[in-house]
């Protein structure tokens, strides 16, 4: 009992703040049921009544965050050393929202994690009842169900079966991706943290693919992010073009009007573009939902500032300790002050110290 309030206590403040008793409950309640649940992975992986398919990808698991400590020089590293079966497809799901005239989503900002572009709730149903309050008050809004999350370190967050199915490279881009958000975490800016989140993914898999001597298998990993990258690029305009109309001095009438034909322009141009891509890599699905500020948004949370990152990383020649440090500074900075660095790394110039 004593240990349960204390992880009720402790997810509240990670996850609450000033957000409501009923927000509060939830979170806290849904955080601490995954720490009960958790089993010792060394103990699963040793079952032999537990699926073989289910030990050898606990096994990859532990291997992949021994990796990632030692070889991707992130050190003493919290989570993934114990196993969860919630039994259901998504952990959380989250709330994105945007006033109808706006690209920027509506922004949430908790003690510990900062400010974020998204709320989570650990029932669909209690995320539809947010994004409906929302969707009252005039915003646009998106539900999606998220299969893992991080809580940065401060609990040690388990391996879930939401997540553990995927295939060996989707699995390590997770693992290397939630890890590299214990390196560098921005309270100010989701954008940011994610970008350099992705970026420690990208970097880690190709290590990690060429230290088992599978480079081949690289190339079908980076055409999946070359498509997401188009992707991205391809609502990152639709946005630009959403944001010069919403300046303009019209009428909301005609804002609604045009605001719809750049929304149908983004279809037509997506299918002409996907054309290309294979199956396992096109959104069609994503796509046939309703499009506005909200789901746009999403896509832009986790790519925008992947390029830029991408330059950081090239400018310290591949040095992921130096990267670290670069992006923790980063990190650390104003809003102001960083976005004017990550502009400067355009041009060329000395590596950030």
């Amino acid at each position: 009992m004593r240990l349960r309030a204390a992880c009720l206590l402790l997810a509240a403040l990670l996850l609450g703040g000033c957000q409501g008793a009923a927000y509060l409950g939830q979170a806290a309640i849904g955080q601490a049921s995954l720490l009960a649940a958790r089993e010792p992975l060394d103990r699963v992986i040793a079952d032999p009544t537990r699926p073989q398919s289910l030990r050898d990808r606990l096994t990859l698991i532990r291997e992949l965050r021994d990796f990632a400590g030692s070889e991707l020089g992130m050190g003493k590293l919290r989570g993934f050393s114990s196993f969860v079966a919630t039994g259901r497809r998504s952990v959380v799901w989250n709330v994105v929202a945007a006033p109808e005239f706006a690209i920027d989503p509506l922004r949430w900002c908790f003690p510990v994690a900062g400010c974020v572009s998204y709320r989570g709730y650990f029932s669909r149903d209690g995320a539809e009842r947010f994004a409906r309050l929302l969707a009252a008050r005039g915003n646009d809004t998106y539900v999606y169900g998220v299969s893992a999350y991080s809580t940065l370190g401060w609990f040690s967050d388990p391996v879930l079966d939401t997540w553990v199915e995927r295939s060996e490279i989707a699995v390590a881009a997770l693992v290397f991706h939630e890890f590299a958000h214990q390196i560098a975490w921005s309270t100010a800016d989701t954008g940011f943290s994610e970008a350099f989140a992705q970026v420690v993914e990208r970097e880690g898999v190709r290590r990690w693919l060429a230290a088992r001597g599978e480079d081949a298998r690289y190339d079908a990993y980076v055409r999946r992010q070359s498509v997401d990258a188009e992707f991205a690029a391809l609502v990152e305009r639709t946005r630009n073009g959403l944001a010069s109309l919403y300046a303009e001095p019209l009428t909301s009438e005609e804002k609604r009007v045009r605001k719809q034909q750049l929304l149908a322009a983004l279809r037509e141009e997506y299918v002409a573009r996907s054309r290309s891509w294979l199956p396992v890599d096109r959104r069609d699905g994503w796509m046939a939902g309703e499009l506005d500020n909200a789901r746009l948004a999403s896509v832009s949370n986790y790519e925008a500032q992947v390029p830029v990152l991408q330059a950081l990383l090239a400018r310290e020649h591949g040095e992921l300790a130096a990267f670290y440090r670069a992006a923790r500074r980063l990190a650390a900075l104003a809003s102001a002050d960083r976005a004017a660095e990550l502009a400067a790394l355009g041009s060329p110039g000395p590596s950030l110290p």
